[in-house]
């Protein structure tokens, strides 16, 4: 038979092509890990340039393997409101099927939406508010305490505010109970700052936080304070990442 022939008979048979059955899922776990971090980086505007677009590109991992790395932006609700951050990899063979994928969700302020204390089961009650005429009278005092701590956050000037750490947490007794305070403060576009203050009592009678870490009474209430000292209350959908 002629060369010719035989490349014809060649290109003519069946191909088999070698799926790989199994990803290094901690290689695809670093890589999302990388890709998140240097996304959370851009502001809420550069995300939403993304919004509805699919980037790909390829890179060879510790193991020799071709890495796919898929990123896309979705609105989250809706259009204009928070905007989910996904990033999918996988190694070209049966992972491509059923990639492993990351995600963040951030909000228009540029707050990460759901980050604090995250687990895979939380179940909040309620407005979780201090700023209610509906609070029970056992958590009172604990709410009076909250607001004080927040008070006299909102006397600092705005240099000394944004030396306080990101997260700070001081443990307290209040009326036989233990509570836990944590001071948040992030830093928000056009020079702005959000400060909060969060109390978390651990108790499982009637509570409003039912999570697979802890259950209780969980309550917050925040600020957002400009570089030339005007303050307003944080709204209910910036604080719901702390409640």
């Amino acid at each position: 038979m002629p060369i010719s022939d035989h490349l014809i008979a060649r290109d003519l048979a069946p191909k088999v092509v070698v799926l790989s059955l199994s990803m290094n899922r901690e290689i695809a776990s670093d890589l999302i890990q990388r890709e998140l971090e240097t996304l959370r980086k851009s502001s809420y505007g550069e995300l939403t340039s993304l919004v509805n677009q699919v980037s790909t590109s390829r890179e060879t991992g510790p193991d020799g393997k071709e890495y796919q790395i898929e990123r896309q932006a979705v609105w989250d609700d809706a259009k204009g409101g928070n905007i989910r951050v996904i990033v999918a990899v996988d190694d070209g063979g049966l992972s491509a099927f059923r990639p492993l994928s990351g995600d963040f969700i951030v909000s228009s302020t540029g707050l990460f939406i759901g980050e604090s204390g995250r687990s895979s089961l939380r179940i909040a009650i309620g407005r979780c508010s201090c700023r209610t005429t509906s609070i029970r009278r056992s958590i009172q005092p604990t709410c009076v305490e909250l607001l004080a701590r927040l008070e006299s956050l909102r006397t600092l000037p705005f240099a000394q505010l944004m030396e306080i750490p990101e997260t700070q947490s001081a443990k307290s007794r209040i009326d036989g109970m233990t509570v836990t305070f944590t001071t948040y403060r992030h830093s928000l576009r056009g020079g702005r700052a959000l400060v909060v203050v969060q109390a978390f009592i651990l108790t499982a009678r009637w509570p409003t936080y039912i999570s697979f870490e802890r259950i209780g009474h969980i309550l917050a209430e925040g600020l957002i304070i400009h570089q030339d000292g005007r303050i307003e209350e944080a709204p209910d959908d910036v604080l719901w990442a702390y409640r």
